[in-house]
């Protein structure tokens, strides 16, 4: 029926790692047939949730990471789920705080995440962003600082959220005393003349305030993006 089509699933139910393929060029000779075989690499997913942490205090961040991919090949849903399992991570010590439905999904959660043996070396306070937002957002408002906007615009969507007013001077303390990963999801659908020149200029500007904390970026794009 209609209603069992709607039906929400949890994304630890469908999701799928893929081996990475970092676009170095391939090995130009064959290994001799009695040469051992090298181990399989680990899926994508595995490598962003072992991201290098930055040391604090250390103004050299740690490179980010790019994904690739054509329409509808999981760019999303993968740094969907990358994000959960960073929050599923932070959200198991407050289950007192918690609805007994987001006990269920966070449990389940964990469980294939046991199982699959993919949790995060370091959890992160998640920030995704999907761009073509936020250079909507940053339309709207022109008059908001570039040092702020990325700040500004998590903090408007917290509020459509839950309806609290976060002020701009608590979130930043926040991102400066704890490990962040920042979520940049499709550069390719900010055109040029869409607001992408100021996108980027706020997303670098985010990033450079904040280079000396722990953290981690992950951008989606297109190939064409």
């Amino acid at each position: 029926t209609l209603a069992q089509l709607q039906t929400e699933v949890q994304i630890a139910r469908v999701f799928v790692d893929l081996a990475e393929e970092s676009g170095k060029p391939p090995t130009p000779h064959s290994p001799p047939e009695d040469f051992p075989a090298a181990p399989p690499k680990p899926g994508l997913l595995a490598t962003l949730l072992a991201a290098p942490t930055c040391a604090p205090g250390n103004p050299v961040p740690p490179p980010g990471s790019l994904v690739i991919g054509g329409p509808g090949q999981g760019k999303t849903t993968l740094v969907q789920y990358l994000c959960q399992l960073h929050r599923a991570c932070i959200l198991r010590h407050h289950r007192a705080a918690l609805d007994p439905p987001q006990i269920e999904a966070l449990d389940e959660l964990g469980a294939r995440s046991e199982r699959d043996k993919l949790a995060p070396h370091t959890p992160r306070v998640p920030f995704f962003i999907v761009l073509r937002d936020l250079a909507a957002w940053l339309a709207k408002n022109p008059s908001i600082a570039t040092t702020d906007a990325v700040l500004a615009h998590v903090a408007a969507r917290i509020h459509e959220s839950t309806e609290v007013t976060l002020p701009l001077t608590d979130l930043a303390i926040f991102v400066t005393r704890g490990p962040w990963l920042l979520v940049l999801d499709g550069l390719d659908e900010v055109p040029g003349t869409g607001g992408r020149g100021t996108t980027l200029t706020a997303i670098n500007t985010f990033v450079e305030r904040f280079a000396g904390t722990s953290h981690h970026v992950v951008a989606t794009t297109r190939p064409q993006g």
